[in-house]
């Protein structure tokens, strides 16, 4: 199997010649050095995987998809959602900053918005901006808060003006 002195990642990145990701598909071309006991045929069959040789070469091919959250790009196996994706951290406090913005409004904590930007710190356009995001339809904030979203509601977004003004246009 190993030998004492290699660990199994430092071996697998040896025998890594290359990696090609598409926005469908991850493969892992292997050396010829590669052994039968080298690679968990079964976990990657599990993922979809599949493992062909080819002259004197192995490859590994994984379906997967690539996603954008919160401006960082995530890779989902097999096409899957895993049930731990957690919701984007940044969008739900700013959701949570504009619905808190918008209850000192509502019960006159502040008399107004150039108020509320003065007692915040904050410039008076960043009170606009996350203003908007108390007024989204419930299904895109149930949607922020579990994490399914999509690629197309971000916070970069929702802050230049995306957002709908009707319920209905989503």
């Amino acid at each position: 199997m190993l030998s004492e002195n290699e660990d199994q990642a430092t071996r697998f990145k040896r025998l890594i010649q290359r990696v090609q990701i598409s926005s469908e598909r991850a493969a892992l071309y292997f050396n010829s050095d590669i052994r039968s006991d080298d690679i968990d045929v079964k976990e990657y069959r599990a993922l979809g995987g599949v493992l062909k040789q080819k002259d004197s070469q192995v490859i590994l091919t994984i379906p997967m998809k690539l996603i954008t959250r919160g401006g960082e790009k995530e890779i989902l196996v097999n096409g899957a959602r895993p049930e731990e994706l957690l919701p984007n951290e940044p969008l739900v406090k700013a959701l949570a900053r504009g619905w808190r913005w918008r209850r000192m409004l509502e019960t006159a904590q502040v008399k107004s918005m150039p108020a509320l930007a003065r007692a915040e710190g904050v410039d008076m356009s960043y009170v606009n901006k996350l203003l908007r995001l108390a007024f989204l339809p419930p299904s895109v904030i149930e949607a922020i808060l579990e994490g399914d979203q999509g690629d197309s509601i971000t916070l970069a977004g929702l802050m230049q003006g995306d957002v709908p003004l009707r319920w209905a246009a989503i």
